[in-house]
Order: C-alpha cells, then sequence, then structure tokens
C-alpha cells in the first residue's frame, strides 16, 4: 500500500501524521494498475460514439495514481489520443504524486519499458568507438609503481637523500607532494592483512570483538527489573531465550533451552514501543533543550549502522548503493554530499532539522516478589522502560535506526536496539550486552 507523502524538509514520517496508521494508505484508493486497466479498456474498448478522434479521461480521485499508470500503459496499443487529467484538492498528494510518476516514468524510460518519439535511451556505459585508451604506464629507473596508481620510492633512495646534508628537506617535500597527489603506496602483497583498519568486515560476518561476559544462568547478578522472551529466534527455542534488565539497568540476554544458539549481527533484543515522531524547531541556529532521556533524535553519520531490509548495514554503504542505483541519495532532515577524495563510500552529512522519536511504551506485565516485572508480550516496548543514555554503555548492543528509501531519501521507521555482532550462546548460559 502507498501513502502520498508530505515533501517538505521538516515534515515527519508519515506513519505518525494523524490520518495515517502503520497498516499505510487508503485502501479505495488503491485498486491497483490492472484492475485500473481494467476499467480504462471497458471505456476505451467500447463503441465510442462516431467521430471521435480524442478521449479525455478526467480522473477526479487521484490517489496513488492507479489509473495514471494503466492509461500509460494503455496509450502503447491505442491509435488515437487518451489525454489524462488528474484532479485532487489535497496539495501534499499533488506534490508527491508529481514526484511519484516522474521516478517511475524516468525508470520506465532507461529500462525501455516506455518509449516516447525521438527519444533514444543512452547506454550505461559510452560507446567503445569514442573512448579513448588510457596511455601506457611511464617506466621509472629508480621507482616502481604501486596499486592506485601511485609512485614507490625504494627504501635505499628514501635513506640516501631523506637525509642528505643540502637536498634532503627538498626530497622530503617533492615525495610528500606526490603522496598528496597520488596517495602513499601499500606494502607490496598478495593478499591485504586481516588487520587492515580500511577493510570493513560484512556486517553479516561480524564477530565480538570486545571481551564478553558469558555466566551460569544460577549466577546472574544483580536484581531484575524486567525479563521478557526475545522475538526474532528459531522456533525451536521461541520463549527460551530470555532478555533481561537487572536494576543497575545492565542487559543480558540468557538461553534456558537445552541448545547452543547464534545470536546474529543486527537481531533485535528490543524496541521501543508504537511511539510517534516529533520535530523540535531550532531557537536561532541552536537546537532547542528537550529531555534526552525520552526521546531519540534521529541524527546520522555515514559510519552508522542502519537496519535496511532487516539486515545491518553501514550507512555509507547503503548511500553508495543508492547513488549508483539511482545517481543521487539524501537522508530526510540531514544534507549529504560526496565527500573529497577517491572513497566513493564517504559522504559528508549535516544535519538540518532535530526530529525525535518518543517510545510509547505498552507493556502488558505483571510484578513479582522484590519488584521485577514479568513481561507477557514480548520485547516489543523493552527498551522504553530504561533512560536513553544507560543504553550507550553497552558494549556489545546500540540502538539502530530502521530505515526505508522514499521520495524524500532514507527516512526513519523505528530505532531498535540490536547486537552489534554475532554471538555464540551456549545451553544455560548469559550474556551481558
Amino acid at each position: 500500500m502507498f501513502l502520498p507523502e508530505d515533501l517538505s524538509e521538516s515534515s515527519l514520517p508519515s506513519t505518525t501524521d494523524d490520518s495515517a496508521s502503520l497498516r499505510g494508505g487508503r485502501r479505495f484508493e488503491q485498486i491497483g494498475t490492472p484492475a485500473a486497466l481494467k476499467l480504462l479498456e471497458s471505456i476505451v474498448d467500447g463503441d465510442l460514439p462516431a467521430g471521435t478522434s480524442a478521449v479525455f479521461l478526467v480522473e477526479t480521485s487521484l490517489g496513488v495514481g492507479d489509473m495514471f499508470f494503466a492509461w500509460l500503459e494503455r496509450c502503447k496499443a491505442l491509435r488515437f489520443p487518451v489525454y489524462f487529467i488528474g484532479a485532487t484538492s489535497d496539495p501534499v498528494t499533488l506534490d508527491w504524486f508529481q514526484h511519484h510518476t516522474q521516478e517511475e516514468m524516468v525508470e520506465k524510460l532507461l529500462s525501455q519499458d516506455l518509449k516516447l518519439p525521438g527519444f533514444q535511451c543512452k547506454g550505461k556505459e559510452p560507446p567503445a568507438d569514442v573512448l579513448l585508451s588510457p596511455p601506457p604506464a611511464p617506466q621509472f629507473n629508480l621507482c616502481s609503481l604501486r596499486a592506485g596508481p601511485t609512485m614507490a620510492v625504494p627504501d635505499k633512495i628514501m635513506s640516501e637523500w631523506a637525509t642528505h646534508p643540502t637536498h634532503g628537506h627538498e626530497f622530503q617535500d617533492m615525495v610528500k607532494a606526490i603522496f598528496e597527489e597520488f596517495g602513499e603506496p601499500k606494502p607490496a602483497a598478495s593478499r591485504p592483512a586481516a588487520d587492515d583498519p580500511e577493510i570493513e568486515p560484512s556486517p553479516k560476518r561480524r564477530r565480538v570483538a570486545d571481551s564478553v561476559e558469558f555466566v551460569d544462568l544460577d549466577r546472574l547478578p544483580g536484581t531484575k527489573l524486567a525479563e521478557a522472551a526475545m522475538a526474532g529466534v528459531k522456533k525451536d527455542v521461541q520463549g527460551k531465550i530470555m532478555v533481561q534488565v537487572d536494576m543497575k539497568h545492565e542487559w543480558w540476554v540468557s538461553n534456558t533451552s537445552d541448545k547452543t544458539v547464534s545470536l546474529a549481527a543486527g537481531i533485535a533484543v528490543a524496541g521501543f514501543g508504537a511511539g510517534q515522531f516529533q520535530h523540535q524547531p531550532r531557537q536561532g541556529n541552536e537546537p532547542a533543550q528537550v529531555d534526552t532521556e525520552k526521546l531519540l533524535l534521529f541524527d546520522m553519520t555515514e559510519a552508522d549502522l542502519v537496519l535496511y531490509n532487516n539486515k545491518l548495514e553501514t550507512l555509507g554503504d547503503l548511500l553508495h548503493t543508492r547513488q549508483v542505483e539511482k545517481g543521487k541519495a539524501s537522508i530526510s532532515y540531514h544534507e549529504v554530499t560526496p565527500a573529497p577524495g577517491d572513497n566513493l563510500k564517504k559522504f559528508d552529512i549535516v544535519r538540518k532539522h532535530e526530529v525525535y522519536f518518543k517510545p510509547t511504551a505498552k507493556v502488558v506485565a505483571e510484578g513479582e516478589a522484590g519488584g521485577e516485572i514479568k513481561l507477557h508480550k514480548g520485547t516489543g516496548s523493552f527498551a522504553s522502560l530504561v533512560p536513553v543514555s544507560t543504553l550507550k554503555q553497552l558494549k556489545h548492543a546500540q540502538v539502530v535506526w530502521s530505515v526505508k528509501w522514499a521520495l524524500k531519501g532514507l527516512v526513519p521507521v523505528k530505532p531498535y536496539l540490536c547486537i552489534l555482532e554475532e554471538i555464540i550462546l551456549d545451553s544455560k548460559k548469559a550474556v551481558k550486552l
């Protein structure tokens, strides 16, 4: 189901609008393009008055454009012109419809599903006959070429001239200028080192890098504040993987089953409830003062992890993929520009609006001895029970935004508390996050 979005810079995600819900848009406006096509065919394929030279199709319930795309499809097979006129009294729907149809038509033109007279789609790659062959690599007497490409100066030359009493400083300046322009060469090797800091591990294969604290179930420290069954685990251990928070706001995941389980990177430990988004206008150039213990700010950097299609990815990778596929990548409430340099996954991201998520806890629970809370409906709003700042102290889990692509760019859906690396949890053991 589609839902027309307000495309203004500071508009909140549509799922929090008073007239909308998480279940999507109005169904009576979305019969689907195939059904709209059948309706259109019943009009233009029927008996038209004699002398008809054109048909004007007036759509007074514009909706999400089902009839428009049906008209676009049917025009391919008609031998007389059919004109489409859409009408709506809602400026938000009009703005969204124009942007949405333009993007859809661009994709159809590029994929050649839509053809226009006089328009020929250019190939993704330039024709081979207009490309110039790259010049041959220069031949050096003393130095050598490395990947990049860049120039490597032999150690013997460096040791001889870098400390020369007369020309040492001049030589160092020359080598520095070469490295600034082409980059410093890496040591020649058949394969990159495993601890190369520039090699980012795949989010799917993230392993626990910091020491993990495991304890037996009967030795769990502290007094429980709340406990609930963890969602997203395999069926054979459902209800047996428990999440608990103690009075010190320390988080533990315990395995009460008889099997060893793998907690994958990106699995959600807890959510923040239904919640709602709030926009706090700035006071001059400064963000407004808010209670950061109860509100989560949607503030992104390229190194942040996000949940996209239930997979953990870095924001830089997600933006790069979008840039390649669509030619541009943007984030709602932020300004995004490619960072200077050769790394296409680096972006300069500046927040322009302060949009917060206010958790709404819908906890169904019962009290136990010692003031503990036993939750009946899982951990969907579990994270809203504790101050936000305490979540930043966790070593192996953090708050991650679930995101989706919309017309105004990457928009937030909900925040979750997610495990950062794969954790192998043995039977009758608990791990501290």
